[in-house]
Order: structure tokens, then C-alpha cells, then sequence
């Protein structure tokens, strides 16, 4: 039975680490791990968890809807977060993949623009990852707080129906 059962576990090196498969599947183990740990190790409490309609959220809702039209005009606030000058959002659009945005100052910042599933990597360790190469100045904090929705993990669209 033992025997049984490891055989449906492996693992396997994709990109820049590794995989556990059960069964053939790959599962982000590590990520998940490594989420928990931040989870359970954060302090959120300097972060603000913005209203979706109020004038913060208007303003990044109009820089994204304005980044790649005409598909990007549908763009729908997800999440918003700010600590001091800085903002964490995420968007999901009708023909777009989701998006997390760094905004400083008020202004969409274009090399923090992370598109699309991160499937099958947990979305937490890397975006957050992606934001720490691409915009070191965000504040860790911030950073650690934010926790992409489940938008990231979906399969990519695919634009023409299949």
C-alpha cells in the first residue's frame, strides 16, 4: 500500500523551482508553504484595505482602464491597498487576463504590471516575487500583505472560444 502511494508522487524542477506531482498533477507545495508563513507572520496593520468605489479606487480604475484599451475599458476593481503613497490593486477584464498593479503616488507603475494566471504556481509568492525584482522600492510590508485572489490560478483565456 505504501508502495502504492509513492508511486503517485514525484517531483519536478520548472522554471526557477520545483513541482510536487500527485498523480501526474503538478501542485505548488512550497509556494503554499512559504504563503502560510508569511500569512502567519505579517503585520497588517499599517496597510488599508480601500473602499472599491471611493476616489482612490476611481482614479486606479481609470489609469488601468486607460493602459491597453480598447480591451482594458473593462476593467473591474478587484482589491485595493495602500500603505503611505503606495497601492497594491487587482483588476479582472471581459477578454483580458487578471492583472496586479504597483501604484506610487497615485500612478500606475508599467514594470509592476503582473498578467495573467500564474497556474501552476501559487499566486502569492510569485507575484510577490515578481513585484520584488520589478519595483524594490515597495514597501515589504504592503507587499506581504497583499494576497492575490483566486483569478491568478485559472487557466489563460483563450480569445478565440475554444
Amino acid at each position: 500500500m505504501l508502495l502504492f502511494g509513492l508511486s503517485h508522487l514525484g517531483w519536478e524542477r520548472r522554471d526557477d523551482s520545483a513541482l510536487w506531482m500527485l498523480s501526474g498533477r503538478p501542485v505548488d507545495l512550497w509556494g503554499r508553504a512559504q504563503d502560510a508563513w508569511v500569512r502567519a507572520q505579517r503585520d497588517c496593520r499599517a496597510v488599508s484595505v480601500g473602499p472599491l468605489d471611493g476616489a482612490q479606487a476611481a482614479s486606479v480604475l481609470a489609469q488601468v482602464r486607460a493602459y491597453s484599451p480598447p480591451d482594458s475599458a473593462s476593467a473591474r476593481l478587484r482589491t485595493l491597498q495602500a500603505l503611505g503613497p503606495w497601492q497594491v490593486a487587482e483588476f479582472e477584464f471581459d477578454r483580458l487576463e487578471p492583472v496586479a498593479v504597483v501604484f506610487h503616488e497615485g500612478r500606475l507603475l508599467p514594470a509592476s504590471v503582473w498578467s495573467g494566471p500564474t497556474e501552476p504556481w501559487w499566486p502569492a509568492w510569485r507575484i510577490r516575487r515578481f513585484w520584488q525584482q520589478r519595483v524594490p522600492e515597495l514597501p515589504h510590508t504592503l507587499a506581504q500583505c497583499t494576497a492575490p485572489g483566486p483569478w491568478f490560478l485559472t487557466p489563460p483565456l483563450n480569445p478565440m472560444g475554444g
